[in-house]
């Protein structure tokens, strides 16, 4: 599982972290899988890294959430931003 895909992560240029818990073990899931954080120095187009990430045997899911929803609200403080899709 994580071995195998932290390095196809890795190999594509996407630096791949595990997430730790409080004591700096790395946090599993309720189905035991690690979860990987990904930084990019600039974040490809979402259709198609998701297409990457789809690809890579032992990948369970990936958190982009794409063609859910057609109108996203963001809250930045006191402040609401209201994004919709392009159609």
């Amino acid at each position: 599982g994580r071995p195998w895909v932290a390095l196809r992560l890795n190999a594509r240029g996407y630096n791949p972290r595990v997430r730790l818990t409080a004591s700096e073990q790395p946090f599993r899931t309720e189905q035991g899988n690690v979860i990987l954080y990904c930084r990019f120095k600039v974040f490809p187009e979402a259709a198609v890294l998701a297409e990457e990430l789809d690809s890579i045997t032992g990948l369970v899911e990936h958190g982009l959430f794409l063609n859910l929803a057609d109108i996203a609200v963001i809250g930045r403080g006191d402040e609401t931003e209201l994004l919709e899709a392009k159609t």
